[in-house]
């Protein structure tokens, strides 16, 4: 396991697929309990995963920290400053007493509805997308991409400006449709509900009022292949407010420091998106 970039708070661990970060982690988890428990310190620990894998790494995680010091002892009984968990789950964490927190969050189900209503309202203004509320394949691809554009910051205004712009008239009919659905559905949203990305712009805002909450954080990322943008700017006002941070990522002979990746047949690194990643990681951290 390579310690490819390492700064006063930040310790990006670079390893294959085959390599145990998790034991390192572990590894490093219990060594700081330890020293808090040796000096009466009060610290937390902060280990976030992807949801896919965050039940199982919760019980891995665990299990490990068991067979370790301080909590291979008869007097520990549980991991109290040790929290595994999702990004979602860490800002229910901190917010869940909120009132903003509290208002209802737009499922992934809740946004295929009111998209399917907007669609039904809006179906004589369609030139491109008319009738398709009846193709469920079509609605998730719909609700997929509006959720992209929303976390490139592109509202209806953004595309609007597109339309006239030039492009094949398929390409303008779409800006067209595009345009008058995301307008309807942002509206309908914000009517009942905060989205998953509003909610993160929230708790951006609640971080950095409250650097209390991560004063003496250690902070540990590991199994993420992708951040999205929301996510990769909530880290950054997370990792300078915790007291270090370590992100452990998968990576090849090719993951140097270096943005050119090799060329020709059979010379495509595999882990190219943890690449990618890695090079996102490393500019957020020398922001």
């Amino acid at each position: 396991m390579q310690k490819p970039t390492n700064s006063p708070r930040v310790t990006l661990l670079l390893g294959t697929a085959t390599q145990d970060s998790q034991h390192e982690l572990v590894t490093d988890m219990a060594r700081h309990a330890a020293d808090w428990a040796a000096t009466g310190q009060a610290g937390q620990i902060f280990y976030l995963v992807p949801n896919h894998i965050a039940y199982e790494m919760e019980r891995v995680t665990y299990q490990a920290l068991s067979r370790e010091p301080p909590f291979n002892g008869e007097h520990v009984h549980a991991f109290q400053n040790i929290q595994v968990l999702t990004v979602n789950r860490l800002i229910w964490y901190f917010l869940q007493t909120d009132p903003q927190f509290s208002r209802l969050t737009a499922t992934d189900t809740a946004q295929t509805m009111i998209l399917t209503k907007v669609l039904l309202q809006c179906g004589d203004d369609l030139q491109l997308f008319r009738g398709e509320t009846r193709n469920p394949g079509f609605l998730e691809q719909l609700r997929v991409q509006l959720g992209e554009l929303a976390d490139a910051g592109i509202d209806a205004a953004i595309l609007d400006s597109l339309t006239g712009s030039g492009g094949s008239q398929e390409f303008q009919a779409k800006m067209h449709d595009l345009t008058i659905i995301l307008r309807a559905y942002q509206e309908e949203l914000g009517r009942y509900f905060v989205t998953s990305d509003e909610m993160t712009q929230y708790a951006m805002t609640q971080f950095a009022a409250h650097p209390e909450w991560l004063a003496n954080t250690q902070l540990y990322i590991n199994g993420f292949d992708h951040l999205d943008g929301q996510t990769l700017a909530l880290l950054g006002t997370l990792i300078p407010q915790c007291q270090h941070t370590t992100i452990a990522l998968v990576g090849d002979q090719y993951d140097g420091d270096t943005e050119e990746m090799p060329a020709g047949p059979g010379s495509t690194p595999f882990f190219t998106p943890s690449t990618q990643l890695r090079h996102q990681v490393q500019h957020l951290t020398k922001a």
